[in-house]
């Protein structure tokens, strides 16, 4: 099933090499927080005078999907290379290539190119906490909002490494969260890891992390 994406920019203007001629050969959407994936279909046409076989088409990294028709094309014929960003773990801009080949001696190879720009789930403030080693070790917070449309809950909030806690309050139910942090009453320098489940279906939805130490 296609997911709605929305398109932010794309370079419309032909590009040719041999007989091939494509709508575009860059593309740039943004995945919405909660996507498992976005889609991107590259049109492409043989404005040529002799068939041109579509060799192969290679993504450059396995968050890719790519599917397309390999066979020759007459002239006049078009087709489409259809490309799928998996999001996983992905965030920020992402700029992935394919490489197309063909038997075009004038130029056997093109690169085409989707840059998916990817929001997080959940917004975490701050990143990370810091006590004073030596003074007080009064529990901190972290707020944490969900930024997604559909509601997404904490199922559970752990701490690495004894004597850490982490106790989650409910502000609006799917939405906001504050998750209370006390650090280990002994000792002098420690660190830890805070460790959010959530209820999401996707597997980058389930974990979030944020550090925690005393120094």
């Amino acid at each position: 099933m296609r997911l709605p994406i929305s398109l932010l920019a794309a370079c419309f203007c032909s590009t040719a090499f041999g007989g091939i001629e494509w709508e575009q050969t860059e593309v740039a959407m943004r995945a919405k927080p909660g996507d498992d994936h976005v889609e991107a279909v590259f049109r492409f046409k043989n404005t040529g005078a002799k068939p041109v076989m579509l060799k192969d088409a290679q993504p450059t990294c396995d968050c890719l999907n790519v599917n397309a028709e390999l066979r020759a094309y007459a002239p006049g014929e078009g087709g489409t290379v259809e490309v799928t960003f998996y999001v996983e773990h992905h965030l920020g801009e992402n700029r992935k290539g394919v490489a197309v080949l063909t038997d075009d001696p004038a130029q056997p190879q093109r690169e085409l190119f989707l840059t998916v720009f990817v929001g997080d789930t959940l917004s975490i403030t701050p990143a990370a906490l810091n006590w004073r080693a030596g003074g007080e070790r009064d529990a901190q917070s972290l707020h944490v909002v969900v930024t997604r449309e559909k509601p997404l809950r904490i199922v559970s909030a752990a701490c690495e490494g004894a004597g850490w806690k982490a106790v989650v309050r409910e502000v609006k139910a799917g939405r906001e969260y504050f998750v209370n942090v006390t650090p280990p009453e002994a000792g002098a320098r420690a660190s830890s890891v805070l460790t959010l489940k959530t209820d999401a279906d996707a597997e980058h939805a389930k974990v979030f992390t944020a550090g925690l130490s005393v120094e």
